[in-house]
């Protein structure tokens, strides 16, 4: 009894002191893994994002357009400015050439001139020497050349050959003078030209910078929003993963639910009739469902399944169809608006799938509901008592 007693106040004082240095493990929490509805909402917050930037960068390009317009136009100007500049640059090549000219030609008029001047020279220092003049000192005492043909007394004591002489000697420097005032005014020509181009040249450059700017601006803004529209592109994708990683390649049950509900009247069954568009005899390959105020009714996934198709489809309207991934697939048209599905995502039986409407070849607002296997149409009505 005491062994007994003993042994049971041991086993007390190992399990108190057990008990007293047990530390018990702090629960380590994990953020729970988003949900199906999470990521749609995700998807859609950055489908929507995705749209605002879409329409911003088509409302920057639109912008953008006319100075891409007018930089483009500035460049023909600036095109057509430079033709004129070396249209200039031949023209004054030509003055250049000219002036080669006519500075040959004042140098050979210098040239016998300076002839001239030296025959007449010996012709004065034979008048002095024979005596023939006696003014001489007058003469020597001209300003200039022109004051010394003037002196009449001198001009009456030369000989006829000397007169002659001398009004050669006055062509010869007006002359001069005129092929000298050619020249300044080719080169003052030359000079003005060059400043008129300049100053044109200047203001085009000055006009196609400012444009230029802008649109690089622009562009770089576009760059950077086309850049954040790819990224939220790839964000959609990898919610789209991982949304198709949480509802799984989703496979049908092939029983399916009834894709409005509310609204069981059919206005065409399934089979050949009398088409009211095309006015010929075809198999209706689905039923139309249509009623009073159906318009704008909310359209279910018939069952669990994949979009393959989400858009504009022809006479169809707007339309979509659900691969159930067990040889089914079934079709929703008429639409009244875009679903809101997108290709590629998984879909539950009874998520909403679009509205009723009448888009495409429609007489009036219904839905025009297909069931096909393997590719075969099939009559939707085999699936429901109604």
């Amino acid at each position: 009894m005491r062994f007994k007693k003993a042994f049971l106040s041991i086993a007390c004082i190992f399990a108190l002191v057990f008990i007293a240095g047990y530390t018990p493990a702090v629960p380590v929490e994990v953020s729970a893994a988003k949900t199906a509805e999470e990521l749609r909402e995700e998807l859609d917050q950055a489908k929507k994002d995705s749209n605002k930037l879409k329409s911003e960068i088509a409302e920057l390009e639109k912008q953008n357009a006319p100075y891409q317009e007018k930089k483009a136009a500035l460049q023909k100007q600036i095109n057509a400015t430079q033709k004129e500049i070396d249209l200039y640059q031949e023209q004054i090549d030509a003055l250049d050439a000219d002036i080669q000219k006519y500075q040959k030609e004042i140098d050979d008029i210098n040239a016998e001139i300076d002839s001239n001047l030296a025959v007449f020279s010996e012709r004065l220092v034979v008048l002095y020497t024979t005596g023939s003049f006696t003014s001489l000192e007058v003469l020597l005492s001209a300003k200039d050349f022109g004051e010394y043909l003037e002196k009449i007394q001198f001009t009456k004591a030369l000989s006829d050959n000397d007169n002659r002489l001398l009004k050669s000697l006055s062509e010869d420097m007006a002359e001069v003078e005129e092929k000298k005032a050619v020249i300044d005014k080719n080169k003052e020509d030359i000079v003005d030209a060059q400043k008129a181009i300049q100053e044109k040249q200047k203001e085009l450059d000055a006009q196609y910078t400012e444009v230029n700017t802008i649109v690089k601006n622009n562009e770089s803004e576009i760059a950077d929003l086309q850049d954040d529209y790819e990224a939220l592109i790839d964000e959609q994708q990898k919610i789209q993963e991982s949304l198709n990683e949480v509802t799984g390649n989703l496979v049908g049950t092939g029983n399916f639910i009834w894709p409005v509900p509310g609204y069981y009247k059919l206005s065409s069954k399934y089979g050949y009739r009398w088409h009211p568009v095309y006015g010929t005899w075809r198999l209706h390959t689905g039923i139309d469902i249509s009623s009073s105020g159906i318009y704008g009714a909310k359209i279910v996934a018939a069952d669990d399944g994949v979009v393959s198709l989400s858009g504009w489809n022809g006479g169809y309207g707007n339309c979509v169809v659900i691969k159930h991934n067990n040889g089914y697939s079934t079709l929703y048209a008429h639409m009244k608006s875009a679903s809101p599905l997108r290709k590629g995502q998984s879909v539950r039986k009874g998520d909403t799938v679009g509205y009723v409407g009448s888009t495409g070849t429609s007489t009036g607002p219904h839905l025009h509901f297909e069931i096909m296997y393997n590719g075969n149409y099939q009559n939707p009505m085999n699936w429901y008592n109604l």
